[in-house]
């Protein structure tokens, strides 16, 4: 991957628990970072601004407790700003501080040889188990539950900067749109459901007040963090179990 700039762009509130972990997990790989911080009311913005590969912080002062449209339109705002900045790489990298990827970085070369606009990886949810109630505080993040749900949603972590675009009329979109080529390879953890008990019945305050076409669902979720079986009612797996090719039947997309 020497001769392809890679460049992290993330968008964010109150994350300054995960950031340390964050940064040192993703730094190996990218060359420089952009940020948007939504109004975070942690030192948040502290932390960014001292990692020493941080470009930019764009910050929001004004945090609107309708999100439904507003996270779309927020990392529309970091792609389109540094598209054509010239300390930006010709990929793009979209992650966020509770996700934790597996990929083999030296293939980048062989899909921009291939002309390939965005690669797509299967991103997992970890979850709290009675066995595994401990909350996150602060330590390394891979594998820091021990069941993850069967089911995956391909993420485009990777895209070509010129090939990606956001339609701000999209409801709370996590990944922009390519009109081109795109693969699947690489793994993610997810632990936006699973740091603590307090975060996840945080969440569920959070949807059901900000974003409204979740908020039955999340409403309905309280009271309901420690998990036996998966939010779709599947049995749970390990990691190694996730990945072993034996299991891959037993993987839903959703």
């Amino acid at each position: 991957m020497k001769d392809i700039k890679l460049t992290l762009l993330s968008r964010m509130r109150n994350e300054a628990l995960l950031l340390p972990d964050f940064l040192k997990h993703i730094d190996p790989f990218i060359d420089e970072a952009f940020f948007f911080d939504d109004c975070s009311e942690d030192n948040t913005v502290e932390i960014l601004r001292a990692y020493p590969k941080t470009k930019e912080v764009l910050r929001n002062y004004f945090h609107n407790p309708d999100q439904s449209f507003v996270q779309t339109a927020q990392r529309k705002m970091l792609l389109e700003n540094y598209r054509n900045s010239k300390d930006s790489g010709g990929w793009f990298i979209l992650i966020e501080p509770d996700e934790r990827i597996n990929f083999n970085f030296d293939m980048l070369e062989e899909y921009d040889r291939q002309n390939i606009d965005m690669v797509y990886f299967r991103l997992f949810d970890a979850y709290i188990t009675p066995e595994d109630q401990k909350p996150y505080e602060g330590e390394k993040l891979w594998n820091f539950r021990k069941y993850f749900g069967p089911e995956y949603r391909n993420i485009g972590f990777l895209f070509r900067k010129n090939a990606a675009f956001y339609d701000v009329a999209t409801t709370n979109c996590r990944q922009p749109y390519v009109n081109g080529k795109t693969t699947v390879d690489g793994l993610a953890q997810h632990y936006g459901k699973s740091l603590s008990i307090k975060q996840w019945e945080d969440n569920c305050d959070y949807y059901t007040r900000s974003v409204p076409a979740l908020a039955e669902k999340w409403s309905a979720r309280r009271g309901k963090a420690i998990h036996e079986v998966s939010d779709f009612n599947r049995p749970l797996y390990t990691w190694k179990q996730i990945i072993s090719k034996k299991n891959f039947s037993k993987l839903v997309e959703i």
